[in-house]
């Protein structure tokens, strides 16, 4: 939580803040998902399958709960559970014409952590946990921030 809180303090704009959250849940559903049911890993830069639990490497079942977090935090920061159990549940912290650019730089940022991993197994580094996390949701929140400014060149 401390990209988030940081570009908060900072007056960030909202969708980056929603961003970086975006990023963070996709990272760790991408993680958690794809070591229980991911079938073939893949490196993200090769392509080529890896063994099961190598830093970086994503599968089909990962990436598509990763997908599916970033989605649900851009979807309900913008107010889009406004039916059945979930009425009124959203925040309405960014419009909902926002919610696909929040949902793709969260998704995004939690690939770029990916390939910094899978970059470090061929350079022989190993990003620590912490500075990974705060990695992920940054780049999230920097990308949201790129696609959403207007008239920048």
């Amino acid at each position: 939580c401390l990209v988030p809180a940081a570009l908060l303090l900072l007056g960030v704009r909202a969708i980056g803040f929603v961003a970086a959250f975006a990023a963070a849940l996709a990272d760790t559903l991408g993680t958690e998902i794809g070591t229980l049911f991911g079938r073939r890993p893949v490196s993200p830069i090769t392509f080529r399958e890896v063994p099961a639990g190598t830093p970086g490497a994503v599968s089909f079942a990962g990436t598509a709960a990763s997908l599916a977090g970033a989605a649900a935090i851009a979807w309900g920061a913008a107010g889009g559970w406004n039916e059945g159990a979930f009425a009124g549940k959203g925040l309405g912290v960014i419009p909902m014409g926002l919610v696909l650019a929040a949902a793709a730089a969260g998704f995004l940022g939690a690939l770029a952590e990916s390939v910094v991993a899978a970059m470090g197994r061929r350079f022989l580094f190993r990003l620590d946990h912490e500075f990974a996390n705060a990695f992920n949701t940054f780049v999230g929140a920097m990308i949201a921030l790129r696609l959403t400014s207007a008239g920048s060149p």
